[in-house]
């Protein structure tokens, strides 16, 4: 199954990309994508300090993905 991941903030500094598409095993979950992620990129952001979001809507890591979907991963950010 592949899923359309897209970077932010630091995230997108850790990655040099702005989005790219992941394959996974059919039933994945959110927490099995940040792993696999965090294999690709060893200085990715651990899920503490990440907000998450599929098809533009906030969610827990718990939640499955479905082919297709579009996910976020949102780092803290600061500004003014």
């Amino acid at each position: 199954m592949k899923v359309n991941v897209l970077y932010f903030a630091h995230l997108k500094t850790i990655t040099q990309k702005k989005e790219e598409k992941i394959d996974l095993p059919n039933q994945s979950t959110l927490l099995e994508l940040h792993q696999e992620l965090k294999k690709k990129y060893p200085h990715f952001l651990d899920t503490p300090y990440l907000s998450a979001a599929i098809n533009e809507a906030y969610t827990h890591f718990n939640t499955s993905l479905k082919e297709g979907d579009t996910v976020c991963f949102i780092p803290p950010v600061a500004g003014g």
